[in-house]
């Protein structure tokens, strides 16, 4: 397991955020904490992240020109939206990973989300 220093940025409709944040790389998998948030992405032939807090867990999977299955689940008000994630371009190099995507649910776009993350092992 290496530590490692990321740099994340995520913009959507919304929002426009960087922020740089200390994470672990074991394998093909890197674990950060974002602001109380366990973040884990699995860099495969279908890159999964999940997002897990007190209040909600949401997990995407991408792979390049299809649309995937999610889950988005309001732990508090126990419900579980059911949500379809399109990836639209993804890129995964030697301490990168990029991926532009779109969040629908029943049809309905939610927004659209453009997520890139570089690191380099510290440790």
């Amino acid at each position: 397991m290496s530590k490692i220093k990321i740099k994340m940025k995520l913009k959507n409709s919304k929002e426009d955020l960087e922020k740089e944040i200390i994470g672990l790389k074991r394998g093909n998998k890197i674990h950060f904490v974002d602001d109380k948030v366990k973040v884990t992405i699995t860099l495969d032939e279908v890159v999964t992240m999940r997002r897990n807090s007190d209040e909600y867990e949401i997990i995407l999977n991408f792979k390049e020109g299809e649309k995937l299955k999610g889950i988005y689940d309001l732990k508090k008000m126990n419900y579980n939206l059911p949500i379809d994630i399109k990836t639209n371009k993804m890129y995964i190099g030697s301490g990168q990973f990029k991926v532009d995507y779109e969040i629908t649910s029943d049809n309905i776009k939610m927004d659209t989300f453009l997520f890139e993350l570089n690191y380099e092992v510290i440790e």
